[in-house]
């Protein structure tokens, strides 16, 4: 209740009942019965309340505690049905609804922003712009809110661009920390110096993998751009580098396609795109087969679930997961 967030913060501040009765021309035993949640105090002193304890209206009144990873799920998970299955004004409604209510819950803010973004990538070709503000709203909040933003500002980053505000685009970009693979490989050699090679070893597998399907994607992505850049001749050395780089570690064929699928599926259309991902993925040995068939990378967990990364084979890996899912119902 917010008798406990004045308490708490009043005492972090070393301020006695009595200095805050006199800040607000109060007794003090009105300021006890506030932190008792025996009353509250007067609209007319929440503002000059809250800049005493140094904080802002939302965490003043923030007396929801932050959702349990399994509440949280269930927000995303009916934010994912009205998705499907409502139109965008009913979707923008739950999300605000349910933001409002957890106004401090930085996760929550994140994984809903998560959630419309992933929806809008499949949606964009036929509905250009579609939850871009909101998006941008909860990204925002969710950075203020949580201490690693890392991944928040490259998300940022990637929403403004798609906006095409390059000067916001620009700023979260210079709001990012590290770069997430070195701090990976950071934690591979710390585990070899504990002692500890198979964990290492294991973690330098997945780094390395995820760097090589990284790499095909780019090269993908560059031959994309050189083509519209009016250079085919480069193009087709970039496309033919990539499937060099396939072949050289055994990579399944399906990454070429998803790498396709990634880098048209802007100007394509989206629900074919996605049905062509399922027809590759269920009609073929591809369903269960792994990343790459090289003895070196056999035994790799991708995904974020598993590594704890975004990826771009992270993210191959979650939305065949996902295609599983949806299959096996």
């Amino acid at each position: 209740m917010i008798g406990k967030v004045i308490q708490e913060r009043r005492k972090a501040l070393n301020l006695t009942q009595a200095q805050v009765a006199d800040y607000l021309g109060v007794s003090a035993p009105a300021v006890n019965k506030w932190e008792k949640d025996m009353c509250y105090p007067d609209a007319s002193l929440l503002a000059p309340l809250a800049r005493l304890l140094q904080i802002d209206l939302n965490e003043l009144f923030s007396f929801y505690t932050v959702l349990s990873d399994q509440d949280r799920k269930a927000v995303k998970d009916k934010l994912y049905d009205k998705l499907m299955n409502e139109n965008s004004s009913a979707v923008k409604a739950y999300a605000k609804e349910v933001t409002l209510e957890n106004p401090s819950d930085g996760l929550l803010f994140k994984e809903v922003a998560e959630t419309l973004f992933g929806f809008y990538a499949l949606q964009k070709a036929a509905k250009p712009g579609i939850y871009l503000e909101e998006i941008a709203e909860y990204f925002n909040r969710a950075m203020e809110l949580l201490d690693d933003t890392d991944d928040i500002a490259m998300s940022l980053m990637n929403v403004y661009s798609e906006m095409g505000d390059s000067e916001k685009a620009e700023s979260s970009w210079d709001k990012l920390r590290i770069y997430r693979y070195e701090k990976d490989w950071a934690h591979a050699e710390m585990q070899k110096m504990l002692g500890n090679y198979e964990d290492s070893a294991a973690e330098a597998k997945g780094i390395i993998l995820r760097k090589i399907m990284d790499l095909s994607f780019k090269l993908d992505f560059l031959s994309m751009t050189l083509k519209r850049a009016g250079d085919p001749e480069l193009a087709e050395l970039a496309k033919s580098k990539s499937s060099e780089l396939c072949r050289m570690f055994d990579l399944w064929d399906g990454v070429r396609m998803l790498n396709d699928i990634s880098i048209t599926i802007d100007e394509a259309d989206a629900d074919g795109e996605v049905r062509g991902i399922a027809d590759f993925v269920y009609n073929g040995a591809a369903s269960d087969a792994e990343f790459s068939k090289s003895p070196l990378f056999r035994d790799v967990k991708l995904g974020k679930e598993a590594t704890g990364n975004d990826s771009t084979a992270d993210l191959m890996s979650d939305l065949l997961n996902a295609l599983k899912t949806l299959e096996a119902k």
